[in-house]
């Protein structure tokens, strides 16, 4: 899942169930019998449907081209023809979690959900949501709905783990996803997850005998690439760690997360255009890789031009007008201006669209005089 962890470990944007390259590889392959989760999207359209025909339609906009604007056009038609449609429901909810708009990607999932109650793919997804809203209890409940309808959905096993570590719990954490690769060891997955959290503990030589098992499973797999990669960055193997970084984005320009691993690669050496360069490519090829605008808007205020980073933040507002962190950001530039009005203003629709911002906004000296204005108590009722 798409947690905001680091930099250089960041799993943002593309969640491994969700991948559309994964989707593309299992098509190529005609391997559709192994999806891994429970939902099997191919096996739920229904060819004599309109609607599921613009579903399919979308899917493979999303598997081809990656966008998001022209499939959801054909998500809203099948909408459009069957309201109650769960696939279409389904893929909509999904999108809207890619762009982390998850108010609404959790009302297309209802919807699927009030068709088909006990469909595995949709309930992932809302588990997924809620995750990346940061409300992992409420995740870690549909997770193990999907884990006691399927016992053995690997993913969902490894869900739950991930819920019990951002929750404190990383021993239990830790062990789930252990459960998890016993259940198949083919799977690279599970291999991958474990390398990611002794990475986080710095626990370099485990990680990285956890990243080359999962390579092992899959060469071509980005994010185990990524992870051998970091390691080489955390090594002070800038050279080689670049060169690394370089080669995943050649072999897969839509993989983001890379972006940002290099960037920081960049910027550790003091090479802020290059990391500035490295930024702005991530945003032209996966425009929703929303960790890539805070960073070019924050360096841009770093090196005192107000101006352009307030740019960044609205060009990402005008893609994803619910997030929190770009109003933040608006407000901090205005409270540095002397512009009162206008930074209450962003924090209120930065916590509207994010309430876990609201410890961070009480903290921010930036913000200590206005404590006391009836306009920033409102922001709190």
């Amino acid at each position: 899942m798409g947690k905001e962890i680091n930099w250089g470990r960041e799993k943002i944007c593309s969640m491994k169930r969700k991948s559309w390259i994964w989707l593309v590889c299992l098509v190529l392959l005609g391997l559709a019998g192994l999806l891994l989760w429970g939902g099997k999207k191919s096996r739920n359209l229904n060819p004599a449907s309109p609607a599921d025909h613009y579903v399919e339609i979308g899917e493979q906009i999303l598997s081809q081209e990656r966008n998001y604007d022209k499939a959801m056009k054909e998500f809203a038609n099948a909408l459009a023809i069957e309201p109650d449609n769960p696939n279409a429901n389904c893929e909509m909810g999904q999108v809207l979690i890619d762009q982390m708009n998850y108010r609404k990607a959790a009302f297309y999932l209802q919807k699927a959900l009030e068709k088909r109650p006990d469909w595995e793919e949709a309930l992932v997804f809302l588990g997924e949501n809620c995750y990346e809203a940061k409300d992992y209890r409420s995740a870690l409940r549909y997770f193990e709905k999907v884990n006691r309808l399927n016992p053995r959905n690997q993913d969902a096993v490894l869900d739950i783990g991930e819920c019990y570590i951002a929750l404190g719990q990383v021993e239990l954490g830790e062990s789930l996803i252990y459960q998890a690769m016993a259940i198949d060891r083919s799977y690279y997955s599970p291999y991958n997850e474990l390398a990611n959290l002794y990475f986080a503990q710095g626990k370099y030589e485990k990680a990285q005998t956890f990243y080359r098992q999962a390579l092992e499973r899959w060469p071509e797999y980005e994010d185990g690439l990524m992870g051998m990669a970091n390691l080489q960055r955390e090594k002070k193997q800038y050279a080689e760690a670049e060169k690394a970084y370089q080669q995943i984005i050649r072999q897969n320009p839509g993989f983001g997360k890379v972006y940002l691993a290099l960037a920081e690669l960049y910027l550790r050496q003091k090479q802020s255009a290059k990391a500035v360069a490295t930024l702005e490519a991530g945003i032209r090829n996966v425009p929703f890789l929303r960790s890539a605008y805070y960073k070019l808007g924050v360096l841009r205020e770093e090196e005192k031009q107000p101006a352009r980073a307030s740019q960044v933040y609205l060009a990402l507002l005008k893609l994803c007008p619910e997030d929190g962190t770009a109003y933040y950001r608006l407000a901090c530039l205005a409270a540095q201006q002397g512009n009162t009005g206008q930074a209450l203003s962003m924090l209120q629709k930065a916590v509207f669209a994010d309430k876990s911002l609201k410890e961070e906004i009480l903290k921010e000296k930036l913000f200590a005089p206005y404590q006391d204005k009836p306009a920033f108590r409102r922001i709190w009722e």
